[in-house]
């Protein structure tokens, strides 16, 4: 382990063992030994939505591969760390994070006002927006031609947050999926007419099945993905921002956005 890790430890364990005897005095003190838990168990755990590409996804050999999994791998690297990469179903995210299941929460996680109460968030790092997606040709243009309509979306995403608050009296039938793949299976073969999402999916998916699916030209909303972390956990939060910036300074995240989207689209630093 580098050096730099091992004084990291004892200066955040000294830290907590002097809170103990100093609980009256906040401002000078923190049970926050998040980021010395990690260090000291020489890995990161990071639940992640498996079958979420092209942040999350399967590898075809077992394993997971991704954008998210290669930008957190390489947060690994640099703080000498290994890393574990836990699948679970995405509304259960909050309470893996709470369990201490997970120290991270990783494969898509918009950034929004209600969560940040709940949870610490990571400086942005990809900026993204909530979009409509139907089968190409058909006659769904606008939000209005949704009337009548069966949407698609994933549930415990920020999309179903968005159909409910807005679309939910428009549309007829709302149906759920653990993740957003089989929505869109649906949406080919017509077992919904439109699919509410985040545009890094659809872009991926158009991609990569040319251009059977088409984007309505107004997005819902725009939000930002980030990692999540355990409310309270601010001195992880803060190693990890610190790495993510000498990552993109040293040029490795936009290699590692190349590999995923063909363009930098990392939000690091901008």
């Amino acid at each position: 382990m580098k050096i730099r890790n091992l004084v990291l430890i004892c200066l955040l364990i000294s830290l907590f063992v002097s809170c103990r005897k100093n609980k009256n005095d906040k401002d000078l003190f923190s049970d926050d030994i998040s980021l010395a838990k990690v260090l000291v168990d020489g890995k990161l755990r990071v639940g992640v939505a498996s079958n979420y590409p092209p942040l999350c996804f399967s590898d075809g050999r077992g394993g997971l591969q991704g954008f998210d999994l290669d930008i957190l791998t390489a947060v690994a690297d640099f703080m000498d760390i290994d890393i574990e990469f836990v699948g679970m179903d995405w509304t259960e995210k909050f309470n893996f994070l709470t369990a201490d299941k997970i120290d991270c929460i990783a494969s898509g996680f918009s950034a929004t006002p209600e969560r940040e109460k709940i949870v610490e968030f990571s400086m942005p790092y990809f900026k993204n927006a909530q979009v409509i997606v139907v089968r190409a040709g058909e006659n769904i243009k606008t939000l209005e031609d949704l009337k009548n309509k069966t949407v698609g979306v994933q549930k415990g995403a920020l999309g179903m947050d968005i159909l409910n608050a807005y679309l939910k009296d428009t549309v007829k039938t709302i149906k759920t999926y653990s993740t957003i793949m089989p929505a869109f299976s649906d949406l080919k073969d017509r077992g919904v007419d439109a699919c509410i999402t985040d545009f890094c999916s659809v872009a991926y998916l158009i991609n990569q099945e040319g251009n059977r699916y088409e984007i309505l030209e107004n997005c819902l909303a725009s939000d930002s993905y980030v990692f999540a972390f355990k409310k309270g956990a601010v001195s992880l939060k803060d190693e990890i921002n610190e790495v993510l910036l000498e990552l993109e300074e040293k040029g490795v995240l936009e290699k590692i956005s190349r590999k995923w989207f063909g363009s930098n689209v990392i939000i690091i630093g901008k």
